[in-house]
């Protein structure tokens, strides 16, 4: 007679994973997750500051073209400089760096003269979260430097 059922041939053997291993390794994997996706967020919180500063710096070349196109004297300001060094400066001479509404900009004002020329400087920039990124501009391009 022949057999219909196989299973009895393979009597005391196991086939596949219980659910208890199943279940150790899904725990496993999810905790694994969860430690990468923190450290991710981070990454991704810090390039992103970087960036956002990196392009705020980047104000500073534009500023270099607008006072040769225009002939004139340009300053770009920081958070701490004094009213008192603008008085000789119209409004359309003096510029802020873009950044979110929250962050501080501290440093020296840098001045751009008529000719293009930067006078360099530095600038610190500090987000609410604490990131803090410090900035060398040198002369006579403002090439900027991370300090």
């Amino acid at each position: 007679m022949m057999k219909i059922f196989r299973q009895a041939a393979r009597f005391g053997r196991k086939d596949g994973f219980s659910l208890l291993e199943i279940i150790v390794v899904l725990a496993i994997m999810g905790l694994m997750l969860s430690i990468i996706s923190v450290d991710l967020g981070r990454s991704i919180d810090a390039a992103r500051f970087v960036k956002t500063a990196e392009a705020a710096v980047g104000d500073v070349k534009l500023l270099r073209v607008d006072a040769l196109m225009y002939q004139e004297i340009r300053v770009m300001v920081t958070d701490d400089t004094p009213a008192a060094s603008l008085r000789n400066f119209s409004q359309s001479q003096v510029k802020r760096y873009s950044v979110p509404k929250d962050w501080v900009v501290n440093g020296q004002m840098i001045k751009i003269l008529s000719s293009g020329a930067c006078l360099g400087g530095q600038v610190i920039f500090n987000n609410p979260q604490g990131r803090k990124i410090e900035f060398t501009l040198n002369p006579p391009k403002c090439e900027a430097v991370r300090s």
